[in-house]
């Protein structure tokens, strides 16, 4: 049977081909929105290395069975789904494309690709669900793990709170020390330029100060030789009166020896009969 008992005689050779390979394309397209949530989990997933499919990842059947509903309980196994999905959804395109184009050489080829195409959307819709549960597990795992450190982090500034406040305490007691350092040091700064400002307006002041500091030496010198002769005199008085005192004492011991030898020489008189 040739092309013309089908009706193609009527269409251009070159639009008939184009058509043909258009098919591929189309059934990529079918996918694709299906697969931009997987593609946003591998780009999420990125910085750990992916586990390789499992022997699940060959078939719809084998993926119900290996994932039933509720069975994904754990990051590990939803990252396994989630790649298992991946892997099928790509044998699952590949299957498409071949059925797709043993089509073409069938009778009733738009019937044949429209069978192949409800096949591959049933597949793909059980896949889903699995798909579904894994990337929700994923999502609340990161939640979880969000929440955790969060919580962590606020337990840990809760333990390093006083820390922090007793530094704060110390850094704002060091500030103000020495704020108060610099401004005393800016006050004898300025107290220093007053005077030197004062001194360079008064230039005679300084030699005034002098001259009258000598002066003064100069009378406590005088004054100190005017006390020399009453100093000498009453040191000779001291002295003197010393003197007396000694003399006197010396007498008395003298007048008392004298009294007790008299007392011893005087003779003993005879008892009476």
């Amino acid at each position: 049977m040739t092309m013309e008992a089908f009706g193609f005689s009527r269409i251009p050779s070159a639009l008939l081909i184009a058509l043909m390979l258009a098919q591929p394309v189309w059934a990529q397209q079918d996918g694709k929105q299906e697969s931009d949530t997987k593609t946003q989990s591998v780009q999420a997933n990125s910085d750990s290395p992916e586990p390789a499919p499992s022997s699940a990842a060959h078939s719809v059947p084998a993926m119900t069975e290996r994932y039933p509903k509720g069975s994904i309980n754990s990051d590990e196994l939803a990252e396994q789904a989630q790649v298992d999905a991946r892997s099928l959804r790509t044998v699952l395109a590949t299957e498409l494309a071949n059925a797709k184009s043993a089509c073409y050489d069938r009778f009733f080829t738009n019937s044949c690709i429209d069978k192949a195409q409800e096949e591959y959307r049933g597949a793909i819709a059980a896949l889903k669900p699995i798909e579904l549960e894994a990337g929700a597990f994923q999502r609340q795992s990161r939640v979880d793990k969000r929440d955790q450190a969060l919580a962590e982090r606020r337990k840990q500034e809760e333990a390093e709170a006083p820390d922090r406040l007793r530094i704060a305490q110390e850094n704002e007691q060091k500030a103000a020390e020495k704020a108060q350092s610099r401004a005393q040091q800016e006050a004898e700064r300025q107290a220093r330029q007053a005077s030197d400002e004062k001194r360079l307006a008064n230039p005679n002041e300084r030699i005034q100060r002098h001259e009258e500091k000598l002066q003064r030496l100069r009378e406590d010198d005088a004054r100190k030789e005017q006390e020399i002769p009453g100093n000498i005199a009453a040191y000779e008085k001291k002295q003197k009166e010393a003197a007396e005192r000694q003399k006197k004492v010396a007498e008395r011991k003298a007048k008392k020896q004298a009294e007790q030898e008299a007392k011893q020489s005087k003779p003993t008189e005879p008892a009476a009969k």
